[in-house]
Protein backbone atom coordinates (compact mmCIF):
# COMPACT_ATOMS: atom_id res chain seq x y z
CA UNK A 1 0.00 0.00 0.00
CA UNK A 2 1.36 3.60 -0.91
CA UNK A 3 2.65 6.09 1.91
CA UNK A 4 0.72 9.16 2.23
CA UNK A 5 3.22 11.45 1.08
CA UNK A 6 3.16 15.90 1.31
CA UNK A 7 3.29 15.66 -2.32
CA UNK A 8 0.19 13.42 -3.06
CA UNK A 9 -1.94 14.99 0.24
CA UNK A 10 -1.83 18.36 -1.64
CA UNK A 11 -2.84 17.17 -5.22
CA UNK A 12 -5.15 14.54 -3.69
CA UNK A 13 -6.70 17.92 -2.01
CA UNK A 14 -6.03 20.42 -5.18
CA UNK A 15 -7.47 17.88 -7.58
CA UNK A 16 -10.50 17.22 -5.50
CA UNK A 17 -9.75 13.40 -5.27
CA UNK A 18 -12.94 12.35 -3.10
CA UNK A 19 -11.48 9.24 -1.32
CA UNK A 20 -9.94 7.94 1.70
CA UNK A 21 -6.57 7.33 1.24
CA UNK A 22 -4.43 5.33 4.19
CA UNK A 23 -0.56 5.26 4.50
CA UNK A 24 -0.79 1.54 5.68
CA UNK A 25 0.17 1.82 9.20
CA UNK A 26 -3.82 3.27 10.63
CA UNK A 27 -3.62 6.69 9.33
CA UNK A 28 -6.64 7.62 6.88
CA UNK A 29 -6.40 11.05 4.46
CA UNK A 30 -10.50 11.79 3.77
CA UNK A 31 -11.37 13.82 1.55
CA UNK A 32 -15.39 14.04 1.60
CA UNK A 33 -17.52 15.70 -1.10
CA UNK A 34 -18.80 17.75 1.48
CA UNK A 35 -16.89 19.49 4.05
CA UNK A 36 -12.97 19.68 4.28
CA UNK A 37 -10.34 17.21 4.15
CA UNK A 38 -9.93 15.60 7.32
CA UNK A 39 -6.55 13.12 9.03
CA UNK A 40 -7.85 10.31 11.56
CA UNK A 41 -6.02 6.82 12.96
CA UNK A 42 -8.49 3.70 12.91
CA UNK A 43 -7.05 1.21 15.34
CA UNK A 44 -8.98 -1.66 16.79
CA UNK A 45 -9.37 -2.99 19.90
CA UNK A 46 -10.36 -6.58 20.61
CA UNK A 47 -12.32 -7.08 24.28
CA UNK A 48 -13.33 -10.55 25.25
CA UNK A 49 -15.58 -11.15 27.94
CA UNK A 50 -14.36 -14.58 28.30
CA UNK A 51 -13.06 -15.05 32.00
Amino acid sequence: MENLTVNLVKSSIKNENFARHSDGEGFYLMIPKKGGPFGFFATRCLISTKN
